[in-house]
């Protein structure tokens, strides 16, 4: 009896007209106007308010009118609408409602559906439902101070949403904490995303604005397809995959964003006309990555304890036609990038990057590069020489590139490859020292008619020189020593001349693999674990006037030896060793009608044709998907593929 009396002092005292709006109590146990939500909807006119008790209400809401939903003040308990496997909690079809307040879940579309604009949803807990809120079509909404969990979408931005307001959300445990697409005019701020998939995911959107937003512990951050000026601007995005990534987007800013502790910092992939400028990017594997992306200007970013600091990459010259500033530095040392010039002296840096991009006759010397790599895109007719790296990420890297001088420089002790050849052609690669790399000293990938000469490889965690699909190059008079895995590898290598070489105390001395018509010889193969392997047609000696190469393994006399031939594996033979190293240089017993001019220091220099005498064409590279996750992939390929061999 209490309790009723109670009640109806409540209802006298809150279910009355105020002007033209009146209040309405709903109480799932029956001792209010009420017991379910939708029964006060019916009832309501324009303006009223629907007060909720604790309770559990199982149902769906349609609400076509201007309402106001929300608990009964100075109540205590939960008041939760439960889906049990229904459609949508809350169905808004009218403009100006507010809904407060409340726990939704287990919904399979929506915990709150708005079609509708001009509404506020604040302070509700949303789980458990497919998407917490979705909006679609609606514009001028407030969704705000909400926490949204354990869902598929935390907060969706549907089909023509515009002008929207999603701020102040706590997000989290969520696939896809909020995306927008195919939404215009939109601003997401100050939500706090934690354990997603998908941090912010705005998709074929215009016009929005994703601001001081913090996100962590999420498979990607933000991340921006399809889409045009978008404002990015001072969110912190911490222990994710991808902490931003902008994929076909152009006329967009990213500024004063704070990353760490991520696997990729920023990423631009078929990207154009934006900003990036004073970010803080740390503790990530890759600072920033640019792929098939143009006309974007990057400035005063400062990148911190990364493995790569900048990567630029694409399948066409506009890929580089970016302005990257000096100003943007990685642990503390600034970014040399270059691109576009003749006749250009590039020298005397110490930085912590150099890009060099589709630049011709330029001097790039005397430089000191302490952090990534020396990159070298689409350059022709430039000496490269007297560079300086020691422990950097990647060494030097000649790519697509044609009649270069190479030399003297050192490229040692980095992650990767000492100097990297891809799709090059009439480069004079001499006397430069790449020891002690991760990879490899020297690699050839798809790359024809260079010289490669006088090099100093030792002590590399693989091999000396790798070739990998390329063809007609010559290999001389190289210095091959102490590599883990072979001296030198030719791998689907055909028609290349290797001699004069000193290939000493690796665990393999020369392999051949899927390789023929190489010419092998007068080379010094000394103390190797197994001196050489062939398991192809190549060639091991120049008949019994020049001879084969000297074996430390195998004794004999002569010079060549005559009846002695060094068996190498298969059908791969040595017919005309050496007993002596360098035995080809040493003065022989010259037979009556030959002189004895010719009969020592025999030329090899006829062994291929001359570098500078044959046509050679660089095939064009296919194009790269601008959707971001594949691009992303082919450009990681292509940035690791010295320890793949080849694309």
């Amino acid at each position: 009896m209490i309790r009723i009396w109670v009640i109806s002092v409540v209802v006298i005292l809150i279910v009355t007209s105020t002007g033209t709006s009146r209040n309405y109590i709903v109480d799932d146990d029956g001792f209010a106007d009420s017991d379910s939500i939708g029964d006060a909807v019916k009832a309501a006119s324009d303006g009223d308010i629907i007060y909720v008790k604790p309770g559990e209400y199982s149902e769906e809401v349609q609400v076509d009118k201007t309402l106001t939903i929300k608990p009964l003040l100075g109540e205590r308990g939960e008041c939760v609408l439960k889906g049990d496997d229904r459609s949508v909690g809350i169905r808004i079809a009218a403009e100006g409602c507010t809904v407060e307040g409340l726990i939704i879940t287990g919904y399979s579309e929506a915990g709150i559906l708005l079609t509708s604009s001009g509404n506020s949803i604040k302070g509700n807990t949303l789980s458990e439902n497919r998407a917490g809120v979705l909006i679609e079509g609606g514009g001028s909404n407030r969704i705000e101070k909400n926490m949204v969990y354990s869902s598929t979408g935390g907060i969706v931005l549907y089909r023509g949403a515009r002008d929207n307001s999603v701020i102040d959300n706590e997000i989290r445990s969520c696939n896809y904490s909020i995306i927008s697409k195919e939404a215009y005019y939109n601003i997401i701020e100050k939500n706090n995303i934690s354990s997603a998939g998908e941090g912010v995911h705005l998709i074929n959107s215009t016009d929005t604005v994703v601001a001081t937003n913090t996100i962590f512990d999420a498979l990607s951050g933000i991340v921006i397809e399809g889409s045009s000026r978008i404002k990015l601007s001072g969110c912190t995005v911490n222990n994710t995959g991808t902490a931003i990534a902008l994929g076909a987007t152009s006329s967009s800013t990213v500024t004063d964003n704070s990353i760490s502790s991520s696997n990729d910092g920023i990423d631009l992939v078929g990207t154009s006309s934006c900003l990036l400028e004073r970010n803080s990017i740390e503790n990530v594997t890759t600072g920033l990555m640019i792929v098939d992306s143009f006309n974007n200007t990057i400035r005063d970013n400062e990148i911190r304890d990364v493995e790569l600091g900048l990567f630029v990459d694409g399948s066409t010259r506009e890929a580089y036609s970016n302005i990257i500033s000096d100003t943007n530095l990685i642990d503390g040392m600034p970014v040399v990038y270059v691109f576009n010039q003749s006749n250009a002296n590039i020298t005397g840096h110490e930085a912590a990057h150099m890009t060099v991009a589709y630049c011709d006759r330029c001097d790039i010397s005397r430089n000191i590069i302490a952090h990534d790599a020396l990159f070298l895109y689409g350059i022709t007719n430039s000496t490269v020489e007297e560079n300086t790296l020691k422990g950097t990420y990647g060494g030097i890297r000649l790519l697509d590139s044609t009649n270069n001088t190479l030399k003297e420089n050192t490229a040692s002790g980095t992650k990767y490859t000492g100097m990297f050849l891809r799709g090059t052609a009439y480069n004079l690669v001499q006397n430069n020292s790449l020891n002690k790399n991760g990879n490899n000293g020297l690699a050839l990938i798809l790359s024809y008619r260079n010289s490669i000469s006088g090099n100093l490889m030792m002590e590399n965690s693989e091999y000396g020189i790798r070739s990998n699909y390329s063809e007609e190059n010559e290999i001389a008079s190289n210095t091959i020593s102490g590599n883990k895995k072979a001296g030198i590898w030719f791998d689907n290598s055909n028609r290349s001349s290797i001699y004069g070489n000193n290939v000493t105390n690796n665990v393999m001395g020369i392999l051949m693999t899927n390789s023929y018509e190489n010419r092998v010889y007068h080379n010094n193969l000394i103390d190797n674990e197994e001196q050489a392997s062939d398991d192809f047609g190549n060639s091991w000696d120049m008949g019994p006037d020049e001879g084969g190469n000297y074996w430390s393994d195998h004794r004999c006399t002569g010079r060549p030896c005559t009846g002695f031939a060094k068996l190498i594996s298969a059908s791969a033979i040595d017919r005309y060793p050496f007993g002596e190293v360098s035995g080809w240089t040493l003065p022989r017993e010259v037979p009556g009608n030959i002189s004895a001019t010719n009969a020592t220091n025999v030329s090899t220099m006829e062994s291929m044709p001359s570098i500078k005498s044959l046509a050679y064409a660089v095939s064009n590279r296919t194009g790269t998907s601008y959707r971001s996750g594949l691009a992303l992939l082919e450009a990681a390929q292509r940035l690791r593929e010295e320890s793949t061999g080849t694309q």
